[in-house]
């Protein structure tokens, strides 16, 4: 490990993540982006209402560098991990605090939960199973949340 300079290899780890926004954005097509403004709007309102919501829950899930995890949440909601990389780096350029780390742990587990929602909805929804898919995935999540929240464990001071 002598060989890798950390401060090189996080400058490089940026610039690269911030060409990868660069590119997300430029290749969004103006056309099919104005045929379809309405649902977008639509969506775009409801996901950062859902984004503000998780980051207000933020202070109570997270004990530790609560800001940088929800603000990592956050950016991780909205469905593009360099988002959330490029949002932790403005409040924690260095990664001081080890919120990649403990995220990488986290989507160890996440993970595999996630690719089965994400193989299993198109079938679902092309069995006509759209709504169940939907409620049982909302009630996984639900409950998710509420262990987070209110975790069964007691904490000793």
């Amino acid at each position: 490990l002598r060989y890798v300079d950390p401060r090189t290899t996080a400058r490089l780890c940026g610039t690269a993540t911030d060409f990868l926004v660069v590119f997300g954005i430029a290749s969004i097509d103006l056309r099919v982006l104005m045929k379809y403004a309405f649902p977008l709007l639509l969506l775009f309102a409801f996901g950062t209402l859902l984004c503000w919501a998780l980051f207000l829950l933020g202070a109570r899930v997270f004990r530790q560098l609560w800001f940088e995890k929800a603000l990592y949440t956050w950016g991780w909601a909205v469905g593009v991990m360099a988002i959330a990389i490029s949002l932790l780096r403005t409040v924690d350029p260095d990664n001081e605090g080890g919120v990649l780390d403990d995220f990488a742990l986290a989507y160890l587990v996440i993970g595999p939960v996630e690719m089965v929602c994400l193989v299993s909805a198109p079938w679902c929804i092309s069995q006509g199973q759209a709504w169940t898919f939907a409620l049982v995935c909302s009630a996984l999540g639900a409950g998710l949340l509420a262990w987070s929240v209110f975790p069964l464990r007691q904490e000793t001071r």
